[in-house]
């Protein structure tokens, strides 16, 4: 996990706020937990053109379509835990 001052130095070089770097950082543990499950979500919209294709965009929100609803649980509470396990081991 990267400290709050390496976000400092990212900040100052892409002439943002520590905010917004906190929910980028933030956005890439989530899509990594949810890459597991590609046949359940589908990534979308204006942060993935950002993510994906370098795209600039002012808006920040995420937009996630499930493809199979009816597998939606056992993911989304996987998903959970996989960032929980994400952010216990990076901490230590």
């Amino acid at each position: 996990m990267i400290g709050r001052d390496e976000l400092t130095r990212i900040k100052e070089l892409r002439k943002t706020n520590l905010y917004y770097e906190e929910k980028e950082y933030l956005q890439y543990i989530f899509l990594k937990a949810i890459s597991q499950y590609p046949k359940n979500f589908i990534f979308k919209g204006g942060t993935c053109l950002r993510i994906c294709y370098g795209l600039e965009r002012a808006k920040q929100k995420y937009e996630l379509d499930l493809k199979n609803l009816v597998t939606v649980l056992p993911p989304y509470e996987q998903v959970k835990n996989d960032i929980m396990k994400y952010l216990q081991n990076k901490d230590s």
